[in-house]
């Protein structure tokens, strides 16, 4: 089951209504205090991104999305960047996040795949690139296929479902991007760390 969420109000009262994982009535009083990031952030990303919220058959909350997984090589030097963590700091959480992907981005309302490739990786990245640059045709060789779909407890929003179907998109620069090898981002409050791997097999980089 799923509805059309405009307001704040009507968010809190589709929340209200669902479960967590112990089948209890999510708490909106302690919400906030225990969840990594806030209702408000929730309303947010449904008014602006491509977010909706879902019912289970058991009375769940599903979190569902629409987004992009950006692999960034530069495979003339034998170079990968991988997200390894994410610490959120305004509740000093660090999650490990060892991902194949370089950043991920949810699409925002309206946007194509390749749109918010472009926006991450000149809001995370401060790269400009063009969208000729990017491979939409790009397949990590341990995906099925070029996009997926990602069901798992959120890390991020307490007692909530996440699934998100991820389209992957390449991107093989001529240069280094930056000379560390270790790389922190902020992310709108969110230290994201980039990691520069060897490249793994000559089939795929990933």
């Amino acid at each position: 089951m799923t509805i059309q969420i405009v307001t704040y109000a009507q968010m809190l009262e589709f929340l209200s209504e669902g479960r967590g994982p112990t089948g209890r009535k999510i708490n909106l009083a302690t919400y906030d205090r225990r969840s990594t990031k806030t209702l408000a952030d929730l309303f947010a990303e449904i008014r602006g991104s491509e977010v909706q919220l879902h019912y289970t058959s058991t009375g769940r909350v599903v979190r569902v999305a629409l987004g992009v997984a950006i692999f960034v090589t530069v495979l003339r030097c034998n170079a990968r960047y991988c997200e390894i963590q994410r610490e959120y700091v305004r509740k000093k959480r660090i999650i490990p996040k060892v991902k194949s992907s370089t950043i991920s981005e949810t699409r925002k309302r309206g946007e194509s795949d390749v749109e918010a490739a472009v926006r991450g990786l000149r809001q995370e990245l401060g790269l400009q690139i063009r969208r000729d640059q990017l491979d939409t045709t790009f397949t990590a060789s341990h995906w099925d296929g070029r996009s997926e779909f990602s069901e798992h407890e959120s890390s991020v929003y307490a007692d909530i479902l996440s699934v998100t179907q991820v389209q992957q998109i390449g991107l093989d620069l001529e240069a280094l991007p930056w000379p560390e090898e270790v790389r922190i981002i902020d992310d709108t409050g969110t230290k994201v760390t980039i990691q520069r791997f060897p490249v793994t097999t000559s089939r795929s980089p990933y």
